[in-house]
């Protein structure tokens, strides 16, 4: 549940309702991870009007190396710098997994008004698994 005081808030991304009916809201530290997702998720110019995205998706058919994992951390540092003016201090880490045949991501950022930071771990796996 909400604090009695946040500096962000948004609507969950997928719109889902809580029992009495509303839909859920997500604040400060919740936003900002939603957003980033959102951002990593989305290929640039993907959205109408929007040029948001990160495009990382190109890299998942190219082949699992160190120098993709370097371009792959390059790309998701500077959409997040370029998309999120929330956040400071971005720290992308990139491992590639050859025998699972994806790629790590640890993504830790500050929130500025909040002075929180944010960590999280994702996976880049290619569609064709």
């Amino acid at each position: 549940m909400a604090s009695s005081t946040y500096v962000y808030s948004d609507f969950e991304r997928t719109l889902s309702t809580r029992e009495d009916g509303n839909v859920v809201i997500l604040y400060d530290y919740d936003v900002i991870k939603q957003s980033i997702r959102t951002i990593l998720s989305t290929l640039s110019g993907e959205r109408v009007r929007s040029p948001l995205g990160a495009s990382v998706v190109r890299y998942l058919f190219e082949p699992i190396d160190p120098e993709t994992a370097q371009d792959i951390k390059d790309t998701i540092s500077n959409a997040i710098l370029t998309y999120e003016p929330r956040v400071t201090n971005i720290n992308v880490v990139v491992y590639p997994n050859y025998d699972g045949n994806y790629y790590e991501v640890g993504v830790s950022v500050k929130i500025k008004q909040i002075q929180q930071t944010l960590t999280f771990n994702t996976k880049l796996r290619s569609f064709s698994d």
